[in-house]
């Protein structure tokens, strides 16, 4: 009785250890995932993936004395500044692409943690799912022309993707491959196990054979 609940909390931790990479995935959330830097003027404005995914208003912060400093200008105090419509226009670009991403690693998680067959193939086509989301986030922010506000891109300030993006490409990216090959080792597994050995083949002939009388035997 004690072996059987035991043997039950082992396989209750190995499920619910089976959405832990999407748990990761969906933690880089709370991390950067892009900035708006302008080196002259000493400004940054950075945005996790929770801020793109709730269009969360971004704020300017001078981080810097602009260079204008250098050559005379007054000091300018550091701290937050304002609303940033280029990054809010380049967030709202990418807001789509965050919430399938986030959407698809919650259901991946659901999915691995719930099924009891074919739960592999469902990690794998989720995350697949949320990678291809992040890809648009990625593409949207450095380089489409939609995240920008008319008449204004190439943008002047610098758009770079940050760690809490990158995390979350790679987990999701490691997750979808380390279930395909999963899937891939059980088959090719499966298919050797129903192969008969030819040690088998062999000793089974003689048998055969010898079971049979020669030709001219009483």
């Amino acid at each position: 009785m004690e072996d059987g609940r035991q043997t039950g909390q082992r396989c209750r931790i190995r499920r619910a250890l089976r959405g832990a990479p999407f748990g990761a995935a969906a933690v880089c959330f709370l991390l950067p995932f892009f900035s708006v830097s302008s080196c002259d003027a000493g400004t940054t404005t950075t945005a996790t993936g929770l801020d793109i995914v709730t269009g969360t208003q971004l704020t300017q912060k001078q981080t810097h004395q602009p260079t204008a400093v250098i050559l005379g200008a007054s000091t300018v105090p550091l701290g937050p500044i304002g609303p940033d419509p280029h990054a809010q226009a380049v967030s709202r670009a990418a807001r789509t692409g965050a919430i399938a991403a986030l959407v698809a690693i919650a259901l991946g998680a659901c999915l691995v943690v719930g099924l009891h067959r074919f739960w592999r193939a469902a990690g794998a086509i989720a995350a697949a799912v949320a990678f291809i989301a992040l890809a648009h986030v990625g593409i949207t922010a450095t380089g489409s022309p939609a995240g920008a506000p008319s008449g204004s891109w190439p943008p002047a300030e610098g758009v770079s993707l940050e760690a809490g993006f990158l995390l979350a490409s790679a987990v999701v990216f490691a997750t979808m491959v380390g279930e395909v090959w999963a899937i891939i080792w059980a088959g090719s597994s499966r298919c050797s196990d129903q192969t008969p050995h030819a040690g088998t083949q062999g000793l089974a002939s003689p048998k055969l054979s010898g079971s049979q009388p020669e030709p001219g035997s009483p």
